[in-house]
């Protein structure tokens, strides 16, 4: 059973509260109109890579400028080989 009240009578607004549930609201508002690009999610990293699927899987399990500069990383290649087999039993 979920607690409807409190017995403990409060003193005053919850301010704090509020702000800080705000200040949450404002945050995610944010961070998702920063994913809203011309070409979100794996289409863009497909795109950014010049559609080679391998490397923009890596990217996105290491991050674009690693695989750019380094490559993919020995853990990063199992995962992208898990994925595309996992694909192709689909």
């Amino acid at each position: 059973m979920l607690p409807l009240k409190d017995d403990v009578p409060s003193r005053g607004f919850p301010l704090v509260t509020v702000v800080l549930i705000a200040l949450n609201a404002a945050v995610f508002l944010y961070q998702a109109s920063l994913a809203m690009g011309p070409e979100p999610g794996a289409a863009g990293a497909a795109q950014a890579f010049g559609g080679d699927e391998r490397l923009a899987l890596a990217g996105w399990y290491q991050g674009e400028r690693a695989v750019r500069k380094h490559g993919a990383y020995g853990i990063t290649k199992p995962f992208v080989a898990n994925v595309l087999a996992l694909r192709s039993r689909m």
